[in-house]
Parts: structure tokens; C-alpha cells; sequence
């Protein structure tokens, strides 16, 4: 089994974006007969469809993942509960992994930092961006990949906003998981090196894993 990754940073539409991720607008509503009036309302137009330009791309074909991956492979493909071999937690607390423990709360992870990963005592993500800049898991999505005949990899994606009003620095990404009351880091790596990719207020970063069991 391994993790593949692939990164790719998108500007923001440079006609209809705004630093808030919308274009505001104002709607008119008129009243037909006497007596005569209008009322302002004000909205938001949602994320236009235009093309957008790509400022960057990392793709890897062995992303690095972490012991912890090793852990809940362990327990819930096999059913042997890591006792005697603990992993640590995102909080850096050591915890045995429990036979068949369910896993919830599937979420990428970004931060600002840069620093090369490493596979046996990373166990959170470098300087965590705020909120939903760097925290997806809502509208994360899981598929098998239609160009595997054999169905022997799935792929796990989502897209991250840059919703600050200033550039913020993606250097770090990784998946975390939540699994008998605790959350784990599973796969953890650079963007782009130590120097990261640069995201535009209301610009996006595509995040696609592809996990490949050969």
C-alpha cells in the first residue's frame, strides 16, 4: 500500500472575486401599485465557473505516511489492537490503537510551515492555518478511481480557500482521523518543498490522495 498526492494552487478570478470569496450585490424590489416603494436587499453572488490560473502543481507518487497510518491499518484491517507499540496522538500523547475501532472525522490538514516531514515522529501538522483555510472535512470526497480496472485505489479530495484578506503560505498537508476518542495524523508532507506555495486571498488549493493497495 502507499499514499500518492497531488497539489495544484489556483488565482482567484480576477473579474468576479473578491477577498471574501463573493461578489456582493444589490437586489431592488419594487412594489407594483400604490403606494409605491423599493426595497434594497443586499447578497452574494457565489463562486463564479471561470477558468481559473494555476500557480503551482506538486504530484508524488509516495507521499509520506506516518506510523500512525501503520497503527490503524493494524487495528482495522486486521483486527490487532497496537498494545505495546503506541502512537501518538495530535496532542503528542501515546495511545494504543483498539481492534476494529471506528474511524470518523476524515479531514486535510494545512499549515504554514515548511520543515521536511518525517515518517516515524511527525504527529500533527506544522502551524495550523485558521478555520476552513487550512481544516477541510465537510466537503472532503472518497471514490475508487475510474482509471484502476481492478479497483485497487481510491482517491480522497478536496479543495481549500484562502479566506484572509492578505496571501497566506500552504507549506505543510496532511489527513487526520478520529479513532477511539482520539485524533491521528495518517499522512503528513511538504507542498513545495521548504518553501511552500503562496495562495492569493480567494485563491484555492486542490488536494487529491490516491491510496493504492499493490
Amino acid at each position: 500500500m502507499h499514499v500518492g498526492l497531488d497539489i495544484k494552487v489556483f488565482e482567484p478570478c480576477p473579474i468576479h472575486q473578491t477577498p471574501d470569496k463573493t461578489v456582493r450585490k444589490t437586489f431592488v424590489v419594487r412594489q407594483a401599485r400604490w403606494p409605491f416603494f423599493h426595497i434594497e436587499k443586499r447578497g452574494v453572488v457565489p463562486q463564479c465557473d471561470c477558468p481559473k490560473v494555476m500557480s503551482g502543481h506538486t504530484e508524488k507518487e509516495y507521499d509520506m505516511s506516518l506510523k500512525q497510518f501503520a497503527g490503524l491499518v493494524m487495528a482495522n484491517c486486521f483486527d490487532f489492537a497496537t498494545t505495546g507499540t503506541p502512537v501518538n496522538t495530535t496532542a503528542n500523547t501515546a495511545e494504543d490503537i483498539t481492534a476494529n475501532s471506528a474511524v470518523s472525522a476524515v479531514t486535510i490538514m494545512a499549515g504554514s510551515g515548511t520543515s521536511a516531514p518525517n515518517a516515524a515522529t511527525d504527529y500533527v501538522i506544522q502551524s495550523a492555518l485558521p478555520g476552513t483555510d487550512g481544516s477541510v472535512a465537510a466537503s472532503c470526497t472518497a471514490a475508487f478511481t475510474s482509471s484502476t480496472a481492478s479497483l485497487t485505489a481510491f482517491q480522497l479530495t478536496c479543495t481549500m480557500t484562502n479566506a484572509q484578506v492578505t496571501p497566506e503560505t500552504y507549506g505543510n498537508i496532511g489527513i487526520y482521523i478520529t479513532a477511539g476518542g482520539h485524533t491521528y495524523m495518517l499522512a503528513h508532507d511538504q507542498t513545495n518543498g521548504a518553501t511552500g506555495y503562496p495562495v492569493s486571498p480567494s485563491g484555492t488549493v486542490v488536494v487529491t490522495y490516491t491510496i493504492t493497495c499493490t
